[in-house]
């Protein structure tokens, strides 16, 4: 599987990770993308940034930083990605 990292796209924001082959990004979002860095509500930048990036036909999975933390949410995330890879593209 072909990953890339701190990808810039073409007039798109840079993204964490690129799955090409899959027109996935992966974002891991950290304190400073949230309102009061609380984790919960996504500041208006990120939220535009997301909103541009799955205009551009990309699916966006945002991985928050705290869940580094947990294996449990480390190995849920990573069967989401898992389970989307695996559905063919439309």
């Amino acid at each position: 599987m072909k990953i890339e990292e701190e990808k810039c796209l073409n007039s798109l924001p840079p993204v964490d990770l690129l799955l090409p082959d899959h027109n996935m990004v992966i974002e891991i979002q950290g304190p400073a993308h949230y309102v009061s860095g609380d984790f919960k509500t996504r500041n208006g930048s990120t939220l535009l940034k997301i909103a541009l990036l799955q205009k551009a036909g990309l699916e966006v999975i945002e991985i928050p930083v705290n869940e580094l933390l947990d294996k449990s949410l480390i190995k849920r995330r990573i069967d989401q990605i898992k389970s989307k890879i695996d559905t063919p593209l439309h």
